[in-house]
Parts: structure tokens; C-alpha cells; sequence
């Protein structure tokens, strides 16, 4: 099996464990301020690994809970559950995300939520929006857990707010990204990502037709910590809101 076909049946097999465990989860620990741990996250995160090591043992593992970092140029970058606080809460919006980096350049991409059992993949392009006006334009914004942070975004929600057509926060960066690829968002921002939050759907983004970059303009990394995605022709508006 290639990598593709390998995260579509690690995604798969943790899709039917997160839908097993749906209000029904429980909270492991608190693993941060705002950041909780559910039993299913390491479920699910145990079905994917347990996947992909099964075809390629000798493949590193980044992912939100655990990694395994033994210097291959091959990086499987996993969250198993993006959206953690949505899932405790019983609120249905929420993923799950792998992408392959090989020599530190990711080259595939795929999200799956697993309630309406829809894929989006780097493979498969959808076309983004064409909305070239902030003032008629749907954006998203999601709440990082540090207070700093918060602040910073509550800044930024606010100048969109009185520019854009409206604002939404999903609580799933993978999602929203995902969003923005299909065209039903026409831009997202985030000011504080880790690697697993955005790895998948950065690629997708791009591959739609889309631009990501950081609030530099420089295009994003799994090392930008902070993101701007957009259909490309709201870009611009967007980085000088954020800077």
C-alpha cells in the first residue's frame, strides 16, 4: 500500500472508534489550561500508529499525543482527534488529520470526519471561493488555550468583525482548513498552531487553489505556530489585520 492508501485506512479505523465512543467519552487528564485529554484521543491515536507502523515500522511518528522521533526523512504528523473540546461537549464538528512529511516537506495530506464519514485529501482538489472582498466574505478565527494568546485573537476578532460579512470559530483548525479548500469558508486564522492542527490542511488548502502562509506573508511551516489561510484574493486584507 502506498501512503495515501495507508492514511485513508488509518483514518478509517480511527474514525470507527471515534464514533463508538461519541457521548460517551471520558476526560483522562487536563493537559494544560483549556487543553483536555479524552480516552478516545489515545484510542484513536493507537489505531492510527498501530496502521502505519504495520506497513512502514521504520517511520517516525509526530502527533499530538506522543511521538516516536528517531531521525527518518519519512514524518507521519497525526492528530487523531482535532476538535477534543467540541467531542466532550457532544458538539458534532470535529476530525481527524495525517500528513506525510518525507525530507521535511510535506507532500500529502488527508482529513476525515468521521460523523458524515467525509474525506478531504491533498490528492483530490476542490475549488476554493471566489470572494475577493473581506466585506463579503466568511472568515473564521479559532481560540488558542494560552490567555496571551486569547487576547491577541480577541484583538483580531474584532477588527474582522466590523470589516467581514460575518465571523464563525469551529474549535477544529483541520476543519476549517478543510472549509476554506471547499469554499465554504473564505478564510481562516490562527494565532497559535501546533504541527498536528494544520499539517493536513495547509497542503489541501493550497492544492484547492488557496494561499497559507504566516502572519509575515511567508509561506506556513509546521514551525509557524501562526496561520493565515485564504482563497488567495482575500490574502492580502487578511495579513494586514494580522501584522
Amino acid at each position: 500500500m502506498n501512503y495515501f492508501q495507508v492514511a485513508v485506512e488509518a483514518t478509517r479505523r480511527a474514525g470507527r472508534v471515534i464514533r463508538s465512543h461519541f457521548n460517551s467519552a471520558r476526560m483522562v487528564r487536563l493537559k494544560s489550561q483549556r487543553d483536555i485529554l479524552l480516552d478516545v484521543d489515545v484510542l484513536a491515536q493507537k489505531e492510527i500508529v498501530d496502521t502505519i507502523k504495520a506497513h512502514f515500522p521504520d517511520h517516525d511518528i509526530m502527533a499530538e499525543e506522543g511521538s516516536e522521533i528517531n531521525g527518518s526523512p519519512y514524518v507521519w504528523i497525526i492528530d487523531p482527534l482535532d476538535g477534543t473540546n467540541n467531542y466532550a461537549n457532544g458538539l458534532p464538528c470535529f476530525c481527524t488529520s495525517i500528513a506525510m512529511q518525507i525530507d521535511g516537506e510535506i507532500v500529502m495530506g488527508i482529513v476525515y470526519d468521521p460523523l458524515n464519514k467525509k474525506f478531504w485529501s491533498s490528492h483530490i482538489s476542490c475549488p476554493v471561493s471566489e470572494i475577493g472582498s473581506l466585506a463579503d466574505a466568511m472568515i473564521a478565527i479559532d481560540w488558542p488555550a494560552g490567555t496571551e494568546a486569547r487576547k491577541w485573537t480577541t484583538a483580531i476578532a474584532g477588527d474582522i468583525v466590523s470589516r467581514a460579512r460575518t465571523l464563525r470559530s469551529l474549535g477544529s483548525s483541520a476543519l476549517a482548513l478543510c472549509y476554506v479548500a471547499s469554499g465554504w469558508l473564505d478564510g481562516f486564522i490562527h494565532v497559535d498552531l501546533d504541527p498536528w492542527d494544520a499539517a493536513a490542511g495547509a497542503l489541501i488548502v493550497r492544492n484547492a487553489g488557496g494561499k497559507v502562509t504566516d502572519f509575515a506573508g511567508q509561506p506556513w511551516t509546521i514551525e509557524s505556530g501562526h496561520l493565515v489561510a485564504s482563497n488567495g484574493l482575500l490574502h492580502d486584507e487578511l495579513l494586514a489585520i494580522v501584522r
